[in-house]
């Protein structure tokens, strides 16, 4: 029989094989904080734990690799749903890029400390569809992350703060 241990660590060598840049989710694991995705229409929220509406949680909104295999932008989603995300959010990472742990790490740790997290991971070709519709209708902070200078192959990212990105 296997205990809670050993199942985490099954998890953890799973994640780190994969896709090592969700290894800081893994911190979520045994905490009350919420955790769920969104795919490209017509699918609805999968919600592996609690996203209780004025709860802390993350959830991933994964553009970056639809069914077509191409990002789609938020037209490619459930308004319903993404009203539903994005209204409820305390911070919103904008994300184009290679997956980098260390970004995964400052979303799980705004989280911890109450935030509603979501991170919309798209493609750079549709980066701006992005901005131009969470922008205008969110509260929430805002982090835009992508590629330095935009580099058609994302082998890297950087976090950019350009003037009207960060909300007060």
């Amino acid at each position: 029989m296997n205990s809670h241990h050993e199942q985490r660590q099954r998890l953890i060598n799973e994640i780190a094989a994969l896709a090592p840049h969700y290894l800081p989710l893994s911190d979520l694991l045994g905490t009350d904080v919420g955790f769920g995705s969104l795919a490209q229409a017509p699918a609805k929220i999968a919600k592996y734990t609690s996203l209780a509406p004025n709860g802390r949680w993350i959830i991933i909104i994964g553009d970056d690799s639809g069914p077509e295999g191409y990002a789609r932008g938020p037209v490619g989603f459930d308004q319903d749903e993404l009203k539903w995300i994005l209204g409820r959010c305390t911070h919103i990472a904008i994300y184009s890029g290679a997956g980098d742990a260390r970004c995964y790490a400052a979303f799980v740790a705004a989280a911890m400390i109450g935030g509603r997290v979501a991170v919309i991971e798209t493609q750079v070709a549709k980066y701006d569809d992005w901005v131009a519709h969470v922008l205008p209708k969110s509260s929430s902070q805002v982090l835009d992350i992508r590629p330095y200078r935009v580099r058609p192959a994302c082998s890297s990212a950087k976090i950019d703060q350009p003037n009207g990105m960060k909300r007060a």
